[in-house]
């Protein structure tokens, strides 16, 4: 025995990947948590009726920031690849993705706050606060998008844990604020939304310090680069439209048709899916930006495992909501405990959003894009959706949050699908697997 000895040196690439790993479990997990507890106070400070327009305005805002965050970051890390230190190049990408951020802005925003107005008045808000709302609306989801934007450098140098130091400064100064308010009586729905604003905003200016250390600011418009992330956005923008709009859809439904209550308790569910997901901020953080690393016979050798991991956990995920529905409903405080038959439907939900974020990073960082794919989604969705119009209450709460299981179920078979597309028939994929070879 003597003469056993065990060699406990790690590789360079294995040590920066436990690095990574470390930085993203403290810092996801300390996020998650303040989120978490931002989240939930705004449930339980805010009155119901003043809860539902905080939700309304919730929605319109993941209308827009869902379409704003389509795409654009993982094609550019994707294009960046192992050129990571090469910062004139990561600088022109960067300046044709805020280029093309902006134009997206200018088109979807409108449709965000239409939603607002006409929810707004239906529910007979105050000229003042619709007004009020809609200025935070543009500013919340201008810096999200930039944000979004500015993470690409500094995952690409690695720095994940400098990036969850900003963002949880933001979110203690917004739950700081809220608290504030609420003791002062003062704490109503626009008052919700301008902390949200000031807490976003000391992120956004701490992750632009951060990320200005590892990219060269553009001399000149590129106008080439411009070219080329467009070619690979465009044929995914009619899905990227129809899933920020499908993203909303129970809420949208319930505000046209519910009460205020209904509102509200649609609202709180949606608090209550985010919290059980907070794995999905994983997906780009970690595995997007691994993959663009990885050759194409290494990446079909993983997939199976990566994809039997996903699996397990999004069932876990789904499966919480049947074994342990009363201590969930206890997080969303006493106005919403009558929604026991309600948990379970976002559970599953939650399950289903989990593995479809894994398969839609695996596309995305991939660079697998195709008019095909864009319509199969839209088309499957609406199939699976008139299938619980037809069969279900869409005014009631349950109904609602039905159609967005049946809308993540389709795209898991039409990813899934268009896998076996991508490992077959590449071509039918723009672009394909990213241009790399491995030598067995």
């Amino acid at each position: 025995m003597a003469g056993l000895r065990f060699d406990m040196r790690i590789s360079p690439r294995g040590g920066r990947l436990l690095r990574l790993g470390l930085s993203f479990i403290s810092g996801q997990s300390s996020i998650q948590i303040i989120q978490a507890l931002n989240g939930l106070l705004i449930v339980w400070l805010l009155a119901v009726e003043e809860f539902a327009i905080y939700a309304l305005f919730t929605a319109a805002f993941g209308f827009i920031s869902q379409f704003l965050g389509f795409g654009i970051r993982p094609i550019l890390i994707s294009k960046v690849g192992m050129e990571f230190e090469n910062r004139e190049k990561i600088g022109r990408y960067m300046r044709a993705a805020g280029y093309l951020r902006t134009w997206l802005f200018c088109i979807v925003s409108p449709m965000g706050l239409v939603f607002l107005w006409f929810s707004g008045f239906k529910s007979a808000q105050s000229g003042f606060e619709i007004f009020g709302l809609s200025i935070c609306l543009l500013l919340l989801c201008h810096l999200t998008s930039q944000i979004d934007l500015l993470c690409a450098p500094a995952q690409l140098a690695g720095k994940i844990g400098a990036l969850y130091k900003y963002q949880c400064l933001g979110e203690l100064i917004r739950g700081a604020l809220m608290g504030i308010f609420w003791f002062y009586g003062t704490l109503d729905a626009l008052a919700a939304a301008v902390v949200s604003l000031l807490g976003l905003a000391v992120a956004y200016f701490g992750t632009n310090l951060l990320a200005t250390r590892f990219y060269d600011r553009a001399a000149r418009f590129p106008r080439a680069e411009v070219r080329e992330l467009w070619h690979f956005l465009l044929p995914g923008l009619p899905n990227a439209v129809f899933s920020a709009f499908q993203g909303q859809i129970s809420l949208f439904i319930v505000a046209f048709f519910g009460s205020t209550q209904q509102i509200a308790s649609v609202g709180a569910l949606g608090r209550l899916a985010r919290i059980i997901t907070f794995l999905n901020a994983a997906n780009p953080m970690l595995i997007g930006p691994a993959l663009t690393k990885m050759s194409e016979i290494a990446f079909w050798r993983r997939l199976p495992w990566i994809l039997l991991v996903v699996s397990v956990v999004a069932a876990g995920i789904a499966f919480s909501g049947f074994f342990f529905p009363d201590l969930l409903l206890k997080l969303l405080g006493g106005n919403y405990q009558n929604l026991g038959s309600s948990v379970w439907i976002v559970t599953l939900g939650a399950g289903l959003t989990y593995l479809v974020s894994v398969q839609v990073t695996i596309f995305s960082f991939k660079r697998w894009t195709s008019w095909w794919f864009s319509f199969g989604i839209i088309g499957a969705i609406l199939l699976a959706q008139a299938f619980v119009a037809k069969t279900c209450d869409l005014t009631s709460i349950s109904g609602a949050l039905l159609l967005g299981v049946a809308a993540n179920a389709a795209r898991i078979l039409v990813m899934t699908f268009f896998t076996g597309v991508a490992r077959f028939r590449p071509t039918w994929l723009r672009q394909g697997l990213n241009d790399k070879k491995e030598v067995l």
